[in-house]
């Protein structure tokens, strides 16, 4: 268990029993068809005092939600709190609300008319499995539409989405089957994984120039994704962005279309026939994963104008030297890991090298385009968990500290015997250190195993009680 993993496990702990109200059934109150409680003074300044709906007692087909309950403001629909109504056709939400809970109104299988009121600020996935939905308007100032929001709305057909949008999450309209068409704003930078994936009808769409990552299967068995004039050569390209590819037609050398500046999470992954890769001038973006575990990928030939390289981009693949060019800023976690990798060429313009990069190789020539100041400063040798012995030639011909002007290859290489000595140690000495990171990810499980079944607990508790005080 790596460390990014605990902490997010903890994080996510942490997170839950934090945002648990803890409200017992003396604080809940009936108001007419509405359950609430007032939020405490402990709550977010948004919410501090105002009114949280938490359930619909009523059976109206047409619901309007008041802007105030009792002389309070209401501010907030909780989770579930209208899940599974089959009844409910309609529902005005109050100006008032900054915020909408997870699957508030999922399931409602006959709603078929909603408004986002213009100050929603937490826009939760609430309207998963409304099967009647047929048309929806985000509202400016929403930058983030997260994950699931409208999967299986399967009458879904109009969406207007606000210019202040940023980023899609995964299977935000999965299996939107009705829906034909959608506009992405300029200014979009993410499209999730299963984003629109699953949208039969949908057979148009245009890719903003703002947009940086594009995730796995985003537009899996779409018309536009199953039209076969939108493949060349067994590679799905889309307005300047390469999508996906089909992994059994993908042998040898394989050229990447001139104009791509994108190739999408997993394009590529598993191509295991394929052994030569040219990406065209201008490529910027290789997400997460596109390369991964393409076993007889040998050489990759990479251009200017490229700037990330994502995680786990080139796992796995058989790549004996890799020249990293100038205007590449980042490369993420794994991205070269256990290549077999012996020599690296890395830019000036590289500004951050990922956990375990360029983990499980033997690296033992690196050249660095930049001084060796820069290269201790952005601490690149740890990053790339370099043995001691590897050595690092900088633009100003000095090697690892020492100046030796035009120094030549043989100067570098000199130092591979010794490198090489050093393999049984290192290897030994790195079995120690994951063992001890192991001992210490248990533990932080555990704490974070309590941390859950308490909020569970909790959690529980709360509604038993709700429970007894209803009946």
């Amino acid at each position: 268990m790596k460390t990014k993993a605990v902490v997010f496990l903890i994080a996510c702990a942490i997170i839950s029993l934090l945002a648990t109200p803890i409200v017992s059934a003396d604080e809940m109150i009936v108001s007419g068809d509405f359950e609430y409680y007032i939020s405490p003074e402990t709550a977010h300044e948004d919410y501090r005092g105002t009114v949280v709906i938490t359930k619909y007692l009523g059976n109206d087909k047409e619901v309007v939600i008041p802007s105030e309950i009792d002389g309070k403001t209401v501010t907030l629909i909780d989770t579930d709190a209208f899940r599974n109504n089959e009844k409910l056709k309609s529902v005005k939400l109050p100006d008032t609300l900054i915020g909408i809970g997870v699957e508030a109104f999922a399931f409602c299988k006959s709603l078929e008319e909603v408004n986002i009121p213009e100050g929603i600020k937490d826009f939760s996935p609430a309207f998963r499995g409304c099967e009647m939905l047929k048309s929806i308007v985000i509202p400016e100032g929403i930058e983030r539409i997260e994950q699931g929001m409208f999967r299986d709305c399967i009458s879904l057909e109009n969406v207007t989405l606000p210019n202040s949008l940023k980023i899609i999450d995964g299977s935000t309209f999965e299996k939107c089957t009705s829906l034909k068409t959608i506009t992405l704003p300029n200014g979009i930078i993410e499209i999730g994984a299963n984003a629109f994936g699953g949208c039969t009808a949908l057979s148009e769409i245009s890719i903003p120039e703002s947009v940086t990552y594009i995730g796995a299967s985003a537009f899996a068995n779409t018309a536009f994704y199953n039209d076969a004039e939108n493949w060349e050569n067994g590679v799905f390209y889309a307005d300047g962005c390469l999508i996906d590819s089909k992994r059994e037609e993908i042998k040898g050398e394989y050229s990447v279309k001139e104009g791509t500046r994108i190739i999408a999470v997993r394009a590529f992954s598993r191509a295991e026939e394929l052994e030569m890769l040219k990406l065209p001038e201008g490529l910027k973006v290789i997400c997460d994963a596109a390369f991964d575990e393409c076993t007889s990928l040998k050489t990759v030939e990479l251009q200017g104008g490229l700037e990330t390289i994502g995680l786990s981009a080139f796992r796995k693949c058989p790549i004996d030297e890799i020249v990293i060019p100038e205007g590449v800023r980042s490369i993420g976690d794994r991205a070269f890991v256990r290549c077999g990798m012996q020599k690296v060429t890395l830019p000036k313009s590289l500004e951050i090298i990922g956990y375990e990069a360029f983990g499980g190789n033997s690296i033992n020539k690196v050249y660095y385009n930049g001084a060796e100041s820069g290269w201790n400063e952005k601490q690149f040798g740890a990053a790339m968990g370099l043995s001691p012995y590897a050595k690092v030639k900088f633009a100003d011909g000095n090697v690892n500290g020492e100046s030796v002007s035009n120094t030549s290859d043989e100067g570098v290489e000199a130092s591979e015997d010794s490198g090489n000595n050093s393999d049984a140690a290192e290897t030994a000495s790195a079995s120690t250190v994951e063992a001890v990171e192991e001992s210490y990810a248990y533990i932080w499980i555990t704490l974070a195993s309590v941390i859950a079944i308490i909020t569970i607990a909790i959690t529980i508790i709360s509604v038993k009680k709700r429970s007894r005080h209803h009946s």
